[in-house]
């Protein structure tokens, strides 16, 4: 692989996860990465446990973690060659490296009011850091999800003449409203959390069973189906308990059952759309986006419905990283 000189560090660093890319900027090819479930609610509370009695400083435990991951990489990267790496997600939270303080709305799109910090190389880490904060409204804040919508404009053709909905589906799903080249609002859901524990903790843990979604098995689709039509004109705390009616009366099978309490959450979180004339654009893991797709052309939204495919979104966030990179340089 023929490298250019214009190395950098993506890491992404949320709550539960940690994961270090070597990229090439004007190639965004990834050299070489790791992935690890040293997220930052793991590290900081190793670092608490066992490090800060010490007197180590929490930044210096995290900056230690990242030389140790970084320097494995000697194969790439040659001894003394400093380059930057930009950290987005949790690390700029109160329990993370250092606490920034989040960008307000409307915010831009090209990342010029992005709140970042830059860490200077040291003898901790010998590379600088730009840490990247998050973007808030009056009752609402997001890590990270900013950075991968500033790089997914970059690499998707939308109109810029009309309004857009982004919808991020996941653990805490968002939905992101872009109008004029700037964030304006946007709302977390607690959709993926919620059925989590629904689905493996609560009394209707026995009556549904995980398996996963295919074309052949056209029950669990019109499972599904009735789970969203019945959600958006019904109260959430009424409709699950139908997920335990559904087995009494053996109206679905477990399997079945589990994709019509998807649909239960999922229909919730969606009812909350406006009819308003905006494009809606669907972003994120392959088989949640297809539930997504499923969810919202059963609520009439096909016609302006546009579907990212799962795998643009890890570079995505590669290409916003580069562009906050290239926007906040001088360190």
């Amino acid at each position: 692989m023929n490298l250019s000189n214009q190395l950098f560090i993506s890491c992404d660093w949320g709550t539960s996860n940690f994961r270090l890319r070597l990229v090439d900027q004007s190639t965004m090819e990834v050299v070489t990465e790791i992935k690890l479930p040293n997220g930052i609610g793991m590290m900081n509370a190793e670092w608490k446990e066992k490090h800060a009695a010490a007197g180590e400083s929490k930044e210096a435990f995290f900056l230690k973690f990242l030389s140790g991951n970084i320097d494995t990489w000697n194969k790439w990267i040659p001894s003394g060659q400093s380059i930057p790496i930009v950290i987005s997600g949790m690390a700029s939270s109160t329990i993370g490296i250092r606490s920034l303080e989040y960008a307000p709305i409307p915010f831009p799109v090209s990342g010029k009011t992005a709140i970042t910090q830059w860490i200077p190389s040291s003898g901790v880490l010998k590379h600088p850091v730009l840490l990247i904060s998050g973007v808030k409204t009056d009752d609402d804040v997001m890590r990270g999800e900013e950075t991968q919508l500033i790089g997914l404009l970059e690499i998707i053709q939308i109109d810029n003449s009309r309004r857009h909905l982004f919808i991020l589906p996941g653990t805490h799903s968002k939905h992101i409203e872009v109008d004029g080249g700037n964030i304006t609002d946007f709302k977390t859901y607690m959709t993926g959390e919620l059925f989590a524990l629904i689905s493996r903790q609560s009394i209707l843990s026995n009556s549904v069973k995980a398996e996963k979604l295919s074309e052949e098995h056209n029950e669990q689709h019109k499972a599904f189906r009735k789970g969203i039509c019945f959600s958006v004109h019904n109260n959430l705390l009424h409709t699950l308990f139908t997920v335990r009616t559904n087995q009494l009366f053996n109206q679905f099978t477990v399997e079945e059952n589990y994709y019509y309490l998807s649909g239960l959450v999922i229909g919730a979180e969606l009812a909350a759309i406006e009819k308003k004339n905006e494009q809606l654009v669907i972003a994120g893991e392959g088989s949640l986006v297809e539930l997504y797709k499923i969810a919202l052309e059963e609520l009439g939204f096909q016609d302006r419905l546009l579907t990212v495919p799962g795998d643009k979104m890890d570079q995505a966030l590669i290409a916003g990283q580069r562009k906050l990179l290239q926007t906040h340089a001088s360190h």
